[in-house]
This record gives structure tokens, sequence and C-alpha cells, in this order.
């Protein structure tokens, strides 16, 4: 990921002031491969309603080396590092009844 905080880059809603020199730039890089893959699926019926979900998981354990320009002079580096990413689909027919409760 690489990107450039400047005096008009949006702050972020409740931050304060901006105490940072700008401009400041951010790159961070993640490698690794996953190492767990989590699939779901559910279904759930009642009287003339269906809800049906499918979810995906992947997280990744990672080395990262980040830098941040020019507050830093070095990189961050670790081998600690972590990156997941997901996904969920869920299709709804019918209208939902009050005797059946999700």
């Amino acid at each position: 990921m690489n990107t450039t905080l400047t005096v008009a880059t949006p702050a972020c809603q409740g931050g304060g002031p901006v105490t940072l020199s700008l401009p400041l730039t951010v790159s961070v890089v993640w490698s690794g491969a996953p190492v767990a893959t989590l699939r779901d699926t559910a279904q759930f019926n009642c009287l003339n309603y269906r809800n049906e979900g499918q979810s995906l998981s992947v997280t990744n354990l990672a080395n990262v080396t980040a830098s941040l320009a020019p507050l830093l002079s070095a990189p961050l580096t670790s081998d600690q590092g972590s990156l997941a990413s997901g996904t969920t689909h869920v299709h709804a027919e019918g209208v939902q009844q009050f005797t059946c409760h999700l």
C-alpha cells in the first residue's frame, strides 16, 4: 500500500488537529502465504421465508516492511504481521414471519 497524506487529505471523523509535518508518504508491503482459509454456508427456512449465506475468510501471516517518509529515517520491519480478508454473501426470499425468529 502506498499513499501520501497532504494538507488536503480529509481528517478522520472525530480526529483532532493534525500535528505531523505534511506531506507524509506511507508505504507498507506484506509478504507471506495464506495460513488459514475458512468457508461457511448457512441456511434458514421457516414458512415462506428462506435465507442462505456463504462466507469466506483468509488469514495470512506475513513479513511486513513499513516506511513513513520523511518522519522516520529507516523502515520498520517485522515478521509478526498478519493480513486478513473476508467476504459474505446473503440471499433472502419471502417475508419473515413473526413466528420465525432468526
